[in-house]
């Protein structure tokens, strides 16, 4: 049987008070905030917490059709501060969408919003060495304003802002309602949910005559076409170009422009390496009686152009770099 001495049960509590100390210290990391809505500007807005450069932090934002905060009243920077940072202390800090990168002791936001409103801290901005970006901390009298380095280990995270809703595009739909007018589609992101969505309307009675669900994810599609009918039942179909987020990969979806059932069609296109810009539709080209499809994508390294011919059923036709 062991003999614990005092030794021994004294080096037994430190081992146990070090242990809590650990549990403390990953109890008191934070998860991401939700997307929460204010009801000022009805934006939305998301703390993340990652240890990212600023760069990095805005292209974050970017891919999730967003962009980092920009903060231009008294109301939105308590917002901020009372819901998003409550909690995270006042020793941490978060990027937003400003810099005087471009000219030190001019700040700007990356929005292009007018710098009319600001809430520095004490002897802030301190305007030292490559501290060109904008940073906010929890504090009792509002969220506190600091300029720092696009790489600190005191920012731990950036903050996302989201319009309610982003309009991606348009398209005219030939009669689908048998009232002798066109249709009008518009391709959205619906913030909310993530839902990229397809509205349309009469455009004589500006009812509307039929709303399609198309991928989930934040990241808003680059666009969609009306295309000639495929099912047979003389109804016009709805494609839209998005980049499915669990692959990185760049798709294009098509639906019945009156069901919002399982899609027609859903084909890869362009390549992972290529970022989707625009999607167009083209008479039939191969004579099978379908539509074809231009799509415009950019590579993500060298920034050339490729255009993509494919017929609506997914098979690519010709493919031409610019």
């Amino acid at each position: 049987m062991p003999i614990h001495t005092p030794f021994c049960k004294k080096k037994l509590l430190v081992s146990a008070i070090s242990l809590l100390s650990l549990t403390a210290s990953f109890t008191l990391a934070h998860a991401d905030s939700n997307k929460l809505r204010w009801d000022g500007n009805k934006h939305f807005y998301q703390r993340f917490e990652r240890d990212y450069t600023y760069d990095q932090a805005k292209t974050y934002c970017e891919n999730q059709s967003a962009h980092l905060a920009t903060i231009t009243s008294e109301q939105e920077n308590l917002f901020i501060t009372n819901i998003l940072l409550d909690g995270t202390g006042y020793y941490v800090y978060y990027y937003l969408g400003g810099s005087d990168a471009t000219t030190e002791g001019v700040w700007q936001w990356q929005t292009e919003e007018p710098w009319t409103y600001n809430y520095w801290s004490s002897s802030e901005p301190s305007n030292k060495e490559d501290e060109d970006y904008l940073a906010i901390n929890e504090n009792p009298t509002g969220g506190k304003w600091f300029d720092v380095k696009s790489s600190s280990s005191s920012v731990v995270g950036f903050i996302c802002e989201w319009s309610e809703s982003a309009y991606v595009g348009s398209a005219i739909i030939p009669d689908i309602n048998n009232n002798g007018g066109h249709e009008i589609a518009a391709l959205y992101v619906d913030f909310r949910t993530g839902k990229h969505v397809v509205k349309i309307k009469d455009s004589i009675t500006k009812d509307v005559i039929s709303v399609l669900d198309f991928a989930t994810n934040f990241r808003a599609p680059a666009g969609l076409a009306s295309i000639a009918d495929m099912n047979g039942n003389g109804i016009a179909e709805i494609a839209v170009l998005y980049t499915d987020t669990q692959n990185n990969v760049p798709k294009v979806m098509i639906k019945d422009a009156l069901s919002n059932k399982k899609p027609l069609k859903n084909f890869s296109v362009l390549g992972p390496d290529f970022t989707p810009k625009s999607i167009s539709s083209a008479p039939d080209l191969n004579n099978n009686g379908s539509s074809e499809l231009s799509i415009l994508g950019i590579d993500n390294s060298s920034s050339k152009a490729k255009v993509e011919t494919r017929d609506s059923q997914g098979d690519l036709i010709e493919k031409i770099f610019y």
